[in-house]
């Protein structure tokens, strides 16, 4: 009982400083999430261009 609420107060206490950490470091995550997640975007339509000129 002890032992199991002493790991949930302190997964409680890790969760809190990722949240915060997340919370500083969002928007430049934000931004590169983003930057990837358009090339991801150039790249698939790239493939689906090629695919598409070789008739697969």
């Amino acid at each position: 009982m002890c032992r199991c609420w002493w790991m949930v107060t302190l997964s409680f206490q890790t969760l809190a400083i990722f949240m915060v950490i997340f919370l500083f470091h969002y928007p430049i995550l934000f931004i590169t999430w983003l930057n990837a997640f358009s090339l991801f975007r150039i790249k698939l339509y790239w493939f689906i261009s090629l695919m598409r000129s070789f008739h697969l």
